[in-house]
């Protein structure tokens, strides 16, 4: 996995210094952490946030059906970031979607009831809008997102947004569309995820 991950990097270098006209970034965010690196490549960096469609995830105005507790939607779901957060929601429903680390989900259903979780994997793009409408707070469990997809997806929708203030989100995630909150990353545990907790109950 290192040779590949290797390789790949080494190819995106290539390219942006022989090949391509332009760099484009997703986020404020990646042109930061990136500066030192892409700055040798080119003048001027563009950065484009990810779209998403508006058409197609929008508010649902079906409020008959009592709405889930909490939707995360991830790419790959692991770490002790996401494993801390996700002790927090246990008086919460929440609906995972995305891959699940196998080591992940061993160390969680050791240390935590899950009986609050269910695990769906990845599902289609209509599932994932399906999904949107039945819960009312998206809650992401990234350390450092880029510009995530589901984010955006989950606005469009309507739902506020919960997370950390890391990465990119304070980009995405306006004063009144959600909450985010400081991390201290000095203390993982209750300590420093109790106010994850916190921000979902007041959404």
């Amino acid at each position: 996995k290192r040779f590949f991950r290797s390789l790949r990097v080494n190819i995106s270098c290539i390219i942006s210094l022989f090949v391509a006209d332009k760099i484009i970034v997703q986020s404020e965010h990646l042109l930061l952490k990136h500066h030192s690196i892409l700055k040798f490549f080119f003048r001027k960096i563009t950065v484009i946030q990810n779209g998403v469609d508006t058409e197609y995830f929008q508010p649902s105005n079906d409020f008959t059906n009592e709405r889930k507790d909490i939707i995360c939607v991830e790419g790959t779901v692991s770490g002790t970031y996401a494993l801390e957060s996700l002790k927090q929601l246990e008086s919460f429903t929440v609906s995972i979607y995305g891959k699940v680390d196998k080591i992940f989900l061993s160390s969680y259903t050791e240390d935590v009831n899950n009986s609050n979780i269910s695990w769906n994997g990845y599902v289609s793009r209509e599932a994932i809008r399906e999904a949107f409408n039945k819960h009312r707070v998206y809650v992401c469990l990234e350390q450092s997102p880029a510009c995530p997809n589901s984010v955006l997806e989950a606005l469009a929708s309507g739902i506020p947004v919960v997370g950390f203030d890391n990465g990119s989100l304070s980009e995405l995630v306006g004063s009144k569309a959600g909450i985010l909150v400081q991390f201290d990353a000095a203390k993982i545990g209750d300590d420093g995820f109790s106010c994850l907790k916190i921000a979902v109950d007041e959404v």
